[in-house]
């Protein structure tokens, strides 16, 4: 699904869209470029959306007992241009 944010010289102009990858250990826990529906306009937004992704799942490992002391800090966030 593509935006269209203005018209350039009669020519169409496609606005930059984002989705995030979240990995752990080496291994990517969520994949979020695989989701048409789930795009975000900034980096910054896919990047807050991650986090607290990221806080969703460390709230949940602890209601699972699998918690290891995981912080934010220890995964990575990798934003791509869609």
């Amino acid at each position: 699904m593509s935006i269209i944010s203005a018209t350039m010289y009669g020519q169409k102009v496609r606005k930059a869209m984002y989705k995030y990858e979240i990995w752990f250990e080496g291994q990517c826990i969520m994949d979020r470029t695989s989701y048409d529906d789930l795009e975000f306009e900034t980096e910054d937004e896919a990047i807050e959306e991650a986090k607290t992704e990221i806080e969703d799942r460390i709230e949940q490992w602890k209601e699972d007992g699998g918690y290891n002391g995981e912080t934010v800090d220890n995964f990575y966030i990798e934003v791509k241009e869609v």
